[in-house]
């Protein structure tokens, strides 16, 4: 890869992380699409560049938002003339798919969120929320 040919790279890459995931945002937790995996892959021809993506699940309805962002993020990167985004069907997120940027501020987020609410992680699993310890915000039965 050329010097030059990275450096495209890497303005794509600052571009996408602009972009973020709406439901990341109403979790609480907001996250780019980039970080949180949904950008599979992307070419580049002259000065068209084509993103492929994927969604966390087959029903998201927010996926017209996020692709009409990144292409504006795209397309604002000087020499780049049109951005096309599309969502893959075929590709199926798993966690597995996030950036270890991505991958280290949920864990540092989720460990946040046990320490306020009092919780800690069962042994071997830090970053499983359906085996916290500790009190819930469930009530109680009695």
């Amino acid at each position: 890869m050329t010097p030059l040919a990275a450096s495209r790279d890497d303005e794509i890459v600052d571009a996408l992380r602009r972009v973020p995931d709406p439901c990341s945002i109403g979790q609480g937790r907001p996250m780019s699409i980039y970080d949180l995996g949904l950008v599979c892959d992307w070419e580049l021809r002259d000065d068209v560049v084509s993103v492929r993506m994927c969604v966390t699940s087959p029903i998201c309805g927010m996926a017209p938002h996020f692709l009409r962002q990144a292409r504006e993020e795209l397309e604002r990167i000087p020499g780049i003339r049109e951005a096309r985004c599309h969502v893959d069907a075929a590709v199926f997120w798993t966690p597995e798919r996030m950036s270890a940027e991505g991958s280290e501020r949920l864990r540092a987020q989720r460990a946040r969120t046990m320490a306020q609410r009092g919780q800690r992680p069962v042994a071997g699993r830090p970053d499983a929320p359906a085996t916290f310890t500790g009190p819930t915000s469930r009530p109680a039965h009695q």
